[in-house]
């Protein structure tokens, strides 16, 4: 036996954590390989299969597999170490998680990897807790002038989506409209009804500007670049087929958003952005992929206006 070189298993696994600790290692703690059972406890547990949610029953077996395993990078309250979210990088079959099925990413994968992350993602939905496996793609910086990734934008959805369900469980009072209670009581139903509304969006708004980097800097870009006009909508994977009223006739497992800039130096400016339809506790992922998309296509329109001075 022997001291290791360093306690990473590769060097992406490495340069994963480094990127991650960069970004988020200010405000959280980030923890690298930390056992499982660290996270989670046995019980209880909901069954993510049931309707009526009964409980979830991990066997004595299952038990003895989940403790001799961890989850890659684990990002924590610095205040109370409690586990905020978590993900695993498969470098190895480059999967990814959707709902509580793993989707490698290569032919003839391991029957071992594919057994143990299936079971550890069946024990986080039944603790209702964001855990997510990505292969390397999604630790990829968008652009060499945009170095932020797709783990960024899942880790500030799960962020602002926690803060703005904390901020919801204060309640709202008249004075989050600005106006005593008398002057609240005054008011007819559907005018409270319309200032809730406006509430709701702005603190929904406010703490993705505050948490989720990717809405930031495309925030930033638009800023600078004069904001543009701009058209979104979502766009289907190959294959995927869609009845008269429009709607999906299967489960997709990627999601896909399409962003159009149209200026008049540069012209039109398409750009797509895709991402598992990872389904995970406290995570949606469409409005992530279409701000991805925003970033790509406004990063495209300010590298060409540098092109063209």
């Amino acid at each position: 036996m022997g001291v290791k070189q360093t306690v990473f298993g590769s060097r992406a696994e490495r340069s994963n954590y480094q990127k991650l600790e960069s970004r988020w290692g200010e405000k959280y703690d980030l923890w690298h390989n930390l056992p499982f059972l660290n996270i989670f406890t046995r019980e209880p547990l909901i069954d993510p299969d049931s309707l009526d949610l009964r409980p979830l029953v991990i066997s004595d077996l299952d038990w003895q597999r989940l403790k001799k395993t961890s989850v890659d990078y684990v990002l924590c309250d610095r205040e109370r170490d409690k586990p905020i979210v978590g993900i695993d990088f498969d470098g190895i079959q480059d999967g990814f998680s959707t709902g509580r099925e793993y989707r490698p990413g290569v032919e003839n994968p391991s029957p071992w990897r594919h057994l143990i992350t299936t079971l550890k993602l069946k024990v986080a939905h039944g603790s209702l807790f964001p855990y997510f496996v990505v292969g390397s793609r999604y630790f990829a910086d968008l652009s060499p002038r945009v170095q932020l990734c797709i783990v960024d934008g899942v880790i500030g959805e799960v962020l602002a989506k926690n803060a703005t369900s904390e901020r919801f469980a204060h309640g709202f009072t008249a004075a989050d409209a600005g106006m005593t209670d008398s002057e609240w009581d005054a008011l007819p139903p559907w005018d409270q009804d319309e200032l809730i509304q406006n509430f709701a969006i702005s603190v929904e708004v406010g703490n993705n500007f505050e948490h989720n980097p990717i809405h930031v800097e495309a925030a930033r870009l638009c800023d600078e670049l004069g904001w543009p006009s701009t058209s979104q909508r979502f766009v289907d994977p190959p294959g995927v087929q869609r009845s008269s009223d429009g709607r999906r006739l299967q489960d997709s497992l990627v999601w896909g958003a399409e962003c159009v800039i149209r200026t008049q130096d540069v012209g039109s400016i398409t750009r797509t952005a895709w991402m598992p339809n990872f389904d995970a506790p406290g995570f949606t992922g469409l409005g992530l992929a279409e701000d991805i998309a925003h970033l790509m296509a406004l990063d495209e329109v300010r590298s060409r206006r540098l092109r063209r001075s």
